[in-house]
């Protein structure tokens, strides 16, 4: 398995039918152990948290990452999700020469956020950090860009103060200064899978 590769785990509802089917993730790094995985698509809508200062650890979003994590997987997938430690730095973002690597407030997670290095990081160009909502992000709330068909989706790392995160915007561009906490936003889950497991659920797809 290489970088750009997809495999299918957990399940979600992308029809806004009620219907759980298999959900997309691209590979976007390894480590020794494990591969780094993102949802190809926007799955879903929510505010980053409600108006006061707020950061990932103790945010609305962190939350419904946590609530994704227990309704998309099966017990045996679960296991295979590594809890991780996660880095936010608490440096307030006005531009993309702002973005360094993650230092500051540690938490454990299985799912969550890239951060706006990360984001940086794990993807090629603005091109390949776009993304589409599907039809159940877009009845959530999720806005679709008439031009891209493709939307924004958030990042976990603070904008240019305590009241605005980093998102990417429609065109794939890293926007660090962000958007307001209690305006909405896609989601876009990460996780670090194990590496073994992983291969099992390899897609025969074209890669991008």
């Amino acid at each position: 398995m290489k970088i750009g590769d997809r495999i299918a785990l957990g399940r979600y509802d992308f029809r806004n039918d009620g219907e759980k089917l298999p959900v997309t993730w691209r590979v976007i790094g390894e480590r020794e152990d494990a591969f780094l995985l993102i949802t190809e698509e926007i799955i879903d809508w929510s505010v980053f948290n409600l108006a006061e200062p707020i950061n990932w650890e103790h945010s609305l979003l962190r939350f419904c990452h946590r609530m994704l994590y227990q309704e998309m997987f099966d017990e045996y997938e679960k296991l295979c999700v590594l809890e991780s430690d996660i880095l936010t730095s608490e440096k307030n973002l006005y531009d993309e020469a702002d973005v360094c690597p993650d230092e500051g407030v540690l938490t454990k997670d299985f799912l969550f956020s890239l951060s706006a290095y990360e984001a940086q990081t794990y993807f090629a160009d603005d091109d390949s950090r776009k993304a589409v909502p599907t039809p159940y992000a877009e009845a959530q709330g999720v806005y679709k860009d008439k031009n891209t068909g493709c939307s924004c989706w958030w990042l976990r790392s603070r904008g240019y103060n305590s009241t605005y995160a980093s998102d990417v915007l429609p065109n794939g561009e890293i926007c660090a200064s962000g958007d307001e906490v209690d305006e909405g936003g896609g989601l876009r889950p990460a996780m670090w899978y194990k590496k073994t497991e992983a291969l099992r659920h390899m897609l025969v797809l074209d890669v991008y």
